[in-house]
């Protein structure tokens, strides 16, 4: 631990080196939180990991990363760890307004999604579409190599089934 300042204010070291610059658009590993915006989501693992649907399959099941810095005019990907309980429901992650990539995995696999967003800003997404009754899951989001939900404290009440 270190000061930043002459006041009380005192941050980690380990956040200090997680803060990444990147073509204008400023980054801190686990500075997003996400928020449910249809559905069914739990949010676990300090934020880290989402599981979406309870089994029904009777709605459309999304959580947001809202505001996202991202860099304008230029490629920007994304990326998280998708897992199903069945290999015949599809959950995605994407960029609002721009797309979505996804698919059925039973095991964690990584997938990722590129867009050039025209704005400096832009809400980023996982979901788990209605008529699947089933739960999805999605860890460790990243944006351009950074994550931005993760738990580095590695903090109990993760979602690891």
């Amino acid at each position: 631990m270190f000061r930043v300042s002459a006041k009380a204010f005192i941050i980690s070291v380990t956040h200090v080196f997680c803060w990444t610059i990147l073509s204008g658009a400023a980054y801190a590993e686990g500075l997003y939180s996400w928020t449910a915006t249809k559905g069914v989501v739990n949010i676990a693992g300090d934020g880290n990991q989402i599981a979406f649907g309870d089994g029904s399959g009777v709605d459309v099941n999304r959580a947001e990363l809202r505001s996202v810095a991202v860099n304008v005019g230029q490629l920007n990907t994304i990326t998280a760890k998708i897992k199903s309980d069945d290999v015949n429901m599809h959950v995605y992650i994407g960029a609002t307004g721009y797309g979505e990539n996804g698919g059925a995995y039973t095991d964690w696999t990584e997938i990722a999604y590129t867009f050039t967003p025209s704005s400096d800003t832009a809400a980023l997404y996982g979901s788990f579409w209605k008529q699947q009754p089933s739960i999805a899951r999605v860890k460790d989001f990243t944006l351009n190599g950074v994550c931005l939900t993760c738990d580095v404290s590695e903090a109990s009440g993760a979602i690891n089934t």
